[in-house]
């Protein structure tokens, strides 16, 4: 565990062991999720849409129209 400071500007460094972990590079998107306990900070890809998807009940069928609009949106 390591403890980082928020900056005057509100960031704070994510370690580079967590970076490696989760294959966090520059751009990757990242959601932060409000709890009783605290913040979780979670990576946006794939597998997190899988997860969203199944807690609705919508397994795949919104998936495949947001993967899109996501590889519309890196194409450019």
């Amino acid at each position: 565990m390591e403890i980082k400071v928020v900056d005057r500007q509100g960031r704070v460094g994510i370690p580079a062991g967590v970076r490696r972990k989760f294959k966090m590079k520059a751009g990757t998107k990242v959601t932060f999720i409000n709890t009783d306990d605290g913040i979780e900070v979670k990576v946006v890809d794939k597998k997190y849409f899988d997860k969203l998807a199944g807690a609705l009940g919508l397994k795949r069928k919104h998936l495949k129209s947001l993967m899109d609009g996501k590889n519309a949106e890196i194409a450019l």
